[in-house]
């Protein structure tokens, strides 16, 4: 169950989602959704098969939470597009999830289930920078239409290679892309300040801290109701619980009454 806190934080999301944004307009035979979500996960030498695992079984557990699946069916067209990329290197990526529509719990509970049994790809330096480029590239054509085009980036340290981030961040921000960070914290000191300086940018551009990669999973949820609901993470409760502890934000509404 949630606190009451939690419950008044839920409502506060509903009321929000509800006027969020006007529904995606579609055009020249495009899909309209709510929004175009790139994951961006850091697969670079500093990350080991451990925390690689954690990372990618935060982000499977993720949507299969109800409080993100939730969000989803309560945006304008109740309909989101994610893509997911692992980057390390400049121009050392790969596109391991190709853009998918998320309309419904089942379709959450499919993308959960496909992230999980992504397979790592080698890694090597740390290019923000090529991170952000890349997932700008992906927007293009891509076959949506949305209010929202967000780059999600997570990591564990400073950009180590390829052009200037801040350069990179401006040429997405100029095209109407949003930056959100998810720094992980507890290697490099100040990362998380070198993430709000550095890495995100764009209208309502946030990032949310993980305090480790135990803490991966709890931060990776927030981040995406969040996005999602194009809300601050900061009307959101400070923990969102797993899955199997907790009913969804509609039904967290009702502990109100």
């Amino acid at each position: 169950m949630w606190t009451r806190t939690g419950a008044v934080a839920a409502s506060m999301l509903i009321a929000a989602l509800a006027g969020a944004s006007a529904p995606a307009r579609a055009a020249d035979g495009n899909d309209a959704v709510d929004v175009e979500l790139v994951l961006a996960v850091d697969v670079s030498l500093s990350m080991d098969e451990s925390s690689y695992k954690m990372e990618m079984q935060g982000y499977a557990d993720a949507f299969r939470n109800p409080a993100v699946q939730e969000a989803i069916k309560m945006g304008g067209t109740g309909r989101i597009a994610v893509a997911l990329m692992q980057w390390s290197g400049y121009g050392t990526y790969k596109v391991s999830l190709g853009w998918t529509v998320v309309d419904c719990d089942g379709a959450a509970d499919e993308l959960a289930g496909m992230i999980a049994g992504i397979e790592r790809m080698p890694g090597g330096s740390t290019s923000i920078s090529g991170a952000i480029d890349k997932g700008l590239a992906l927007f293009e054509g891509n076959g949506f239409d949305s209010a929202r085009r967000v780059i999600d980036i997570s990591g564990d340290g400073r950009n180590n290679n390829g052009r200037d981030v801040a350069a990179a961040r401006e040429e997405a921000v100029a095209k109407g892309v949003i930056i959100n960070g998810l720094p992980i914290a507890g290697g490099e000191p100040g990362l998380e300040e070198y993430y709000q300086a550095t890495v995100i940018g764009g209208p309502g551009a946030f990032m949310v801290i993980a305090h480790g990669y135990d803490d991966f999973g709890q931060a990776i949820t927030k981040k995406l109701i969040a996005e999602i609901a194009n809300v601050s993470p900061d009307m959101l409760p400070a923990t969102v619980q797993h899955a199997e502890d907790q009913g969804a934000i509609g039904r967290s509404k009702l502990a109100l009454n």
